[in-house]
């Protein structure tokens, strides 16, 4: 055996093989082993990647843009553009340089999201602008796909939320219903923009009124919980109250919150402090009405304190549907406690 095979033998089978023979430039053999680990599914493809990686680092573009070619058609045709347009957008930080790649990923957008009727000129204004940074306009293309009618925007630049109309072609411009007026972005002001999510506060206080007064009638807790992550995740009572104004009529303000400030109480996200104007805040973690009880159960100091959190909690539970079990049951450990709520509950 010439030292050349024993070196050869020695070798890591796989990706650690493929990226050798790209580094010594043995294209032949690089090309009938990147062929058959293809064929036989020996390797991941995501993987693979590196080689071309080490094959551009060499000066070989050529040679990596070959093998690129093979590896997405491939992908392509078992397991759908879809599928290979995330591989080669995997390839675009490894290859950033590579026309070829720029042209697949154009194919590969085309392919993936043929519904769109004006998917041609959003990767030619994007992707096939070569003096766009690959990253750029990939970032690009993603964010106008993403910007479909009807979604709702800020601009970061104005402060103004708008409803996106469409994507002019002409002008290679996205627009969006601002307020009584229209305003557009082109590719290169993108970034400006962020997208917003469907229920928005801000979106939905100028562009879908209706919904709000349905989640004030039907979902109190939704409505404050959308209103909360729009005004900083904390709100006193007042400015809670001339918020909802637009919302809930002010003569109708006492009965709603009525209703409402109990459903408040027991929801996961929302926080409100006692007294008869509490303020509300946006928890970052989701916690129970009954992991509250259970707290405040826990750390009662007398036999007393501890019925009058049992109480409290059995009301809740009659008032607004059933409770945690777990902790009714955890009552049996004080039996004094639980003989007396049975008996004012039975």
């Amino acid at each position: 055996m010439t030292e050349q095979e024993r070196d050869d033998a020695a070798e890591q089978v796989g990706v650690p093989r493929l990226r050798k023979l790209a580094a010594k430039r043995r294209f032949h053999e690089l090309e009938l082993e990147w062929t058959r680990s293809i064929e036989d599914k020996t390797l991941d493809p995501i993987e693979m990647i590196s080689v071309l990686g080490t094959l551009a680092r060499g000066g070989d573009m050529e040679q990596a843009d070959s093998l690129l070619w093979f590896l997405l058609t491939a992908q392509a045709e078992r397991e759908g553009f879809g599928q290979a347009l995330a591989l080669a957008k995997a390839a675009a930080p490894v290859i950033p340089e590579s026309r070829t790649l720029r042209h697949e990923l154009a194919a590969l957008y085309r392919a993936a999201h043929a519904t769109i009727q004006e998917i041609e000129v959003l990767t030619a204004c994007t992707l096939l602008r070569e003096d766009t940074p690959l990253s750029v306009a990939l970032e690009r293309l993603d964010k106008l796909i993403a910007l479909r009618p009807g979604r709702y925007v800020l601009d970061r630049s104005s402060a103004d939320v708008g409803r996106i109309i469409g994507f002019d072609c002409e002008t290679r411009a996205v627009t969006a219903a601002v307020r009584s007026a229209t305003k557009s972005w082109n590719t290169d002001s993108l970034d400006r923009i962020e997208l917003l999510e469907d229920e928005d506060w801000r979106a939905l206080a100028l562009f879908d009124r209706a919904k709000l007064e349905a989640l004030a009638a039907e979902d109190p807790p939704r409505l404050i919980t959308l209103l909360l992550k729009a005004s900083g995740s904390r709100l006193p009572f007042r400015t809670l109250k001339t918020r909802l104004a637009d919302i809930v009529p002010p003569d109708s303000w006492s009965k709603w919150w009525a209703k409402a400030r109990p459903l408040l109480r027991r929801d996961p996200l929302i926080e409100m402090s006692d007294g008869t104007q509490p303020t509300l805040a946006l928890r970052q973690t989701p916690i129970t009405y009954e992991d509250l009880a259970k707290a405040r159960f826990n750390t009662a100091e007398s036999a007393e304190d501890k019925l009058l959190a049992v109480l409290d909690f059995m009301g809740e539970v009659k008032n607004y549907g059933s409770g945690d079990a777990s902790f009714q049951r955890g009552i049996s450990n004080y039996p004094t406690i639980g003989n007396r709520v049975l008996r004012l509950t039975h």
